[in-house]
């Protein structure tokens, strides 16, 4: 049963990526002390952001570009490219999250911004993925 749509979980989570990023470029000390992302790293034992708050612009332009990304495949109606995207994405988030917790021990990787950004989007990635599988599943039953 699909509770959203994948067109809804697209355009969600662009929602959510462009907040993300205009907080990142306009107020980055909003995201470093962030409580969620504060109770993930002390669990895992991370680092803390070690850089200056500002060093979180690049990283809002990137979401930024993700963003519109995902605008762009609701836009287009184009879930079957979302589902054909999302394998790889969630692999690669999942390298991600894997290298930041065990891999290194280097702050700049280690660190509960990169870890919590990568495991938000590997989240997303599935649910996409999932809800495409069970949308075109849906669809197959029904003609």
């Amino acid at each position: 049963m699909v509770m959203l749509s994948a067109q809804m979980i697209l355009l969600l989570y662009s929602s959510l990526t462009s907040a993300l990023a205009l907080f990142c470029i306009i107020s980055p000390s909003k995201i470093v002390s962030q409580g969620s992302l504060q109770l993930m790293r002390d669990a895992m034992q991370l680092h803390d952001w070690p850089f200056d708050d500002t060093a979180l612009v690049p990283v809002g332009l990137v979401l930024l570009v993700l963003s519109l990304h995902h605008f762009a495949l609701y836009v287009r109606n184009d879930v079957q490219l979302a589902r054909a995207l999302a394998p790889w994405r969630f692999l690669l988030d999942t390298a991600v999250c894997v290298y930041a917790y065990a891999g290194t021990t280097a702050p700049e990787v280690a660190n509960g911004v990169v870890f919590g950004l990568a495991f938000g989007d590997m989240i997303v990635q599935y649910w996409i993925f999932s809800t495409v599988r069970e949308e075109s599943k849906i669809t197959v039953v029904d003609t």
